[in-house]
């Protein structure tokens, strides 16, 4: 897949949908401690102070989410140059046994030629 110029492969996607999946699941988290928070029409400091206690834990967790998605983008994008490096290794084996095999041809042309005359 292609965008703006740049060739985006399935380690990317994979990378950018587990970041947004991560985002969605923060925001909905912090939804859900503002609306408690405000349930009552105020938000003291106590909620405050313990909603940045609850944080900590929330951030944390993104963080090694994140940190493993990056691992796993990293692990797919080496795979990846491994499979493309492989797959041209193969091609120039294909095209060296080809021109090795167009060369005896031609020798062998050649020899007959020589022989015929």
């Amino acid at each position: 897949m292609e965008l703006n110029g740049t060739e985006l492969s399935t380690a990317d996607l994979a990378l950018g949908l587990a970041l947004v999946g991560i985002a969605v699941v923060a925001l909905k988290w912090g939804l859900a401690r503002y609306q408690a928070m405000n349930a009552d029409g105020k938000i003291t400091l106590d909620e405050v102070l313990d909603v940045a206690d609850d944080a900590v834990d929330e951030v944390r967790a993104a963080a090694t989410a994140v940190t493993k998605a990056l691992e796993d983008f990293k692990a797919a994008k080496a795979k990846e140059a491994a499979d493309k490096a492989a797959a041209e290794a193969e091609a120039l084996a294909v095209a060296e046994a080809a021109a090795a095999e167009a060369a005896a041809l031609a020798e062998a042309e050649t020899t007959e030629a020589e022989t015929t005359e």
